[in-house]
């Protein structure tokens, strides 16, 4: 049933005003937050695809958005700033959706809770696109629960093909999607609709088409290679999940750690609570239950990742579900200790108003900690106003570094320069401090930066060798700290010849910042 006039003006109006103040936020410290390694795995990845140079059998991270993004740099050669209003562009409608999603969960004036919340947190800039892929793919699903149309069931296939395509992390949101499409939508959608197999045949047909479409790596990579790949990705830094969760617990005596750890603590029990919450009121609100059930299907399968990583950067590119389900909570026990019922006992109304009181004192906290977060991976706005930067030119824009970063940069790029010839490839491998692209230079493999160990899930250690001594590399930019700060992950243990290699046929001549700086040797 159409919402009164009054409603949809009210919905229409609110949601022009999220877009624009989402839009003039984000806007506001666009060119700050940057994470140095990932933005430079950005950026090469679009500039291969740019210029038709991207074999996914090589480059170790799997993502549509960068023949996407390409289209946008016809002359091969990316701009760190258009890509950067690109991400703009694609928060703010992402703040949209979360209004759009969490208005079929609670009243409109709560909807703006789980925005506020992605506006705090919105995570890294470079991961605009797969937030924007989880709040378009949790739109389509209660839009299908709502309608029950076969259009619908195409779209949310549409859209779940489409998180794949970003980001190849969000494969198992593919079966979550299957198992709501299947499982929930026959059950809860109202209103009349197609035969449930006409619609099922639909979304399986869509998807497949729609992932093929969209999705270039599965073309060029063969699904066994694919599948092995991932999983062994997954395998390789659940050993650096239990370091993480170990220093989060050793270092929990500090205010903003302790924020964190609660955050971690609070994400699968509020999910229950919500699933428990609707179920005890499905006879009276089955659209409701119905929508708490799909928001807590399709959030569980986008925090897969992160219940393996357990890094902040992981759980806020996938925490839409997450925030809608702390709105719903909030309001229903808000709702409880608000409104006096006959028969209730009197310390009911007590215990929701100290759980309401709680959790609302919490959730400022929260929201105080993104807003003045200096952590890129956090990609609030504190990366501008708390932290001191300077601006940094290079071939893909400017950058605003703190002076730190700019002066290893500097003195890496004059070293470079000074050691080798213009275009000459040289290698930068093991340090995710690097911004590679700033020499002009590119690695003789087709990799920005080695990334241990997710590189040699694509790159046998021979193959690098031969490639690295084939190629006629006469300078190495070498660092053997590890991204996942165990010893199994340095170089030495993960490619002892390569290491080798690095060693005795290249000869120290300058380090900068705990990063060498080796040329070949005459005689190797």
């Amino acid at each position: 049933m159409a919402p009164p006039d009054r409603e949809r003006r009210a919905l229409v109006a609110t949601a022009a005003l999220v877009v624009a103040t989402a839009a003039s936020y984000f806007w506001s410290y666009h060119g700050y937050g940057l994470a140095v390694f990932d933005e430079g795995v950005l950026l090469e990845g679009i500039r291969s695809s740019a210029r038709g140079e991207m074999d996914f059998a090589r480059f170790f991270h799997y993502s549509a958005m960068y023949g996407l993004l390409a289209r946008l740099f016809p002359s091969g050669e990316p701009d760190l700033e258009v890509v950067r209003l690109v991400w703009v562009a694609l928060r703010s409608l992402t703040a949209l959706l979360i209004l759009l999603s969490a208005r079929k969960l609670v009243p409109l004036a709560w909807s703006l809770l789980p925005v506020a919340c992605f506006l705090a947190l919105p995570g890294p800039w470079h991961k605009a696109v797969v937030g924007l892929s989880v709040a378009l793919c949790l739109h389509a699903a209660l839009r299908a629960l709502e309608r029950n149309r076969r259009r619908d069931h195409c779209w949310l296939a549409a859209t779940i093909a489409f998180a794949f395509a970003m980001h190849v992390y969000t494969g198992l949101l593919t079966l979550a999607g299957w198992a709501v499409v299947v499982l929930l939508l026959p059950r809860a959608a109202v209103g009349r609709g197609r035969p449930a197999l006409e619609r099922h045949l639909a979304f399986a047909t869509t998807l497949i088409a729609a992932t093929l479409l969209l999705a270039d790596f599965v073309r060029q990579t063969p699904w066994p290679r694919l599948v092995g790949q991932n999983l062994g990705l997954v395998g390789s830094v659940a050993p650096g999940s239990r370091l993480f969760a170990g220093q989060l617990l050793a270092a929990a005596t500090t205010p903003r750690a302790a924020l964190q750890l609660s955050l971690y603590a609070v994400v699968l029990p509020a999910m229950a609570a919500a699933l428990w919450l609707a179920r005890r009121h499905r006879l009276t609100h089955p659209r409701v239950f119905a929508a708490v059930a799909c928001t807590v299907a399709l959030g569980l399968a986008n925090l897969t990742k992160w219940l393996v990583r357990l890094d902040l950067a992981h759980l806020l590119q996938n925490g839409t579900p997450f925030w809608m389900l702390l709105a719903f909570l909030l309001h229903h026990v808000w709702d409880r200790a608000t409104v006096v019922q006959a028969g209730r006992p009197r310390w009911h109304r007590t215990l929701a108003l100290g759980l309401a009181a709680a959790g609302s004192l919490w959730l400022a906290a929260v929201l105080a900690y993104g807003l003045t977060s200096t952590e890129t991976f956090v990609g609030g706005i504190g990366t501008r106003w708390r932290v001191a930067t300077v601006p940094l030119a290079h071939r893909g824009g400017v950058l605003q570094v703190e002076p730190g970063v700019a002066r290893t940069l500097n003195a890496l790029e004059r070293l470079v320069g000074d050691a080798t010839a213009p275009g000459e490839p040289i290698l930068v491998c093991g340090s995710p401090r690097i911004l590679h692209y700033l020499t002009g230079r590119w690695s003789p493999f087709q990799l920005p930066a080695f990334t241990l160990p997710a590189v040699y899930l694509t790159n046998p250690e021979a193959l690098l060798v031969d490639e690295l001594r084939s190629s006629g590399t006469r300078l190495v930019v070498y660092d053997d700290t590890p991204v996942i700060p165990l010893e199994e992950y340095r170089l030495e243990r993960l490619a002892p010849r390569l290491h080798r290699v690095l060693m005795t046929e290249f000869e120290l001549v300058a380090e900068v910042d705990g990063m060498q700086v080796r040329l070949r040797r005459p005689d190797a």
